[in-house]
């Protein structure tokens, strides 16, 4: 499914930079931009370089969601490891697909996969989005831990692909 929007524009490279920096107005032309999206980095779901880090994030937005959905009195399977989603939650004849992100800053935005959006957009009115964000992390004797967390939801998700941003490019050699 062509996903409207990832066309290479300037336009879009526009959005992409106000989304990154959390912010409604371009950076002032004078100011440099790096500093002003470098100060503000934190205020969406990033890129993770540490694994473990990444893993602890994920499985504590993970364990929220599913707590969430399961005191709601939905039948919750994980199902990440094998769908375009994370939990498929059922309840009687009802079924809820959820989208799960977890991040350390505050939820601007979240990444999402091409798979997600198709996802999203093909199962409109069954998707809902969770988000876990203000993830705290520390370690222990070598072990990453990520506590806490203010969840948000959107629920049912109706995607809406002026939304979307591209974070990057693939370059065939």
């Amino acid at each position: 499914m062509a996903i409207p929007g990832f066309l290479p524009t300037l336009e879009s490279a526009e959005r992409l930079a106000l989304v990154l920096s959390n912010s409604t107005t371009p950076p002032d032309a004078n100011s440099d931009s790096r500093e002003a999206l470098a100060e503000n980095a934190h205020s969406g779901q990033g890129f993770i370089t540490d694994t473990a880090t990444k893993l602890a994030i994920e499985e504590a937005a993970m364990r929220a969601a599913i707590a969430h959905y399961s005191a709601l009195h939905w039948e919750v399977e994980d199902v990440s490891r094998t769908a375009s989603y994370d939990i498929h939650c059922t309840r009687g004849r009802e079924e809820l697909r959820v989208e799960v992100k977890g991040t350390t800053g505050l939820a601007t935005a979240v990444l999402l996969t091409p798979n997600e959006v198709s996802h999203a957009l093909e199962n409109a009115g069954r998707v809902a989005l969770y988000v876990l964000s203000s993830i705290e992390t520390s370690m222990q004797d070598g072990v990453v831990f990520a506590t806490g967390g203010i969840p948000q939801i959107r629920e049912p998700w109706e995607l809406d692909i002026r939304q979307l941003s591209p974070t990057g490019y693939s370059y065939s050699l």
